[in-house]
């Protein structure tokens, strides 16, 4: 059995293989990043949302190094961890606790952060979005501090 985009383009063929929903998002979002504006916006985004996130930390008086990677960033808690990490000792400072605690008080937020050492937003977020999460994990970095 073999399924169509709606691009008409062949997607999908055999029993054992990834479902087709899967499969037209793939599509579709590979059409999306061949949009020349898909990356400069995402890039906005991320000139935008780091500095202030860092910026948010500051203010709330935690020692927490906001570590980009494109899309992607990491949240590292305590003193410990300073400068640009080059390697697993670099980070061997995380206060874990510190972190966890800050993740819970984030949820109750409304912003969701997993309790590992990577996070992200979309191409789907906007500014507003962004904004709004900031607000937000302000009031948990409060919280946190206080």
């Amino acid at each position: 059995m073999s399924a169509v985009s709606p691009l008409g383009r062949a997607v999908h063929s055999g029993t054992y293989n990834a479902h087709l929903v899967p499969i037209l998002a793939g599509l579709v979002f590979m059409d999306r990043i061949a949009d020349p504006g898909f990356y400069p916006g995402l890039a906005a985004l991320q000139d935008f949302f780091y500095p202030e996130l860092q910026a948010v930390f500051d203010r709330a008086g935690l020692a927490v190094r906001v570590q980009p990677y494109g899309a992607r960033f990491s949240l590292l808690f305590g003193a410990e961890v300073t400068g640009e990490p080059h390697d697993y000792r670099s980070v061997l400072g995380h206060d874990t606790a510190l972190a966890n605690r800050f993740y819970g008080l984030a949820i109750e937020a409304g912003v969701y952060f997993n309790a590992g050492w990577h996070h992200g937003f979309s191409a789907a977020h906007t500014r507003a979005d962004l904004a709004e999460a900031l607000e937000q994990i302000e009031q948990a970095a409060r919280r946190l501090a206080a």
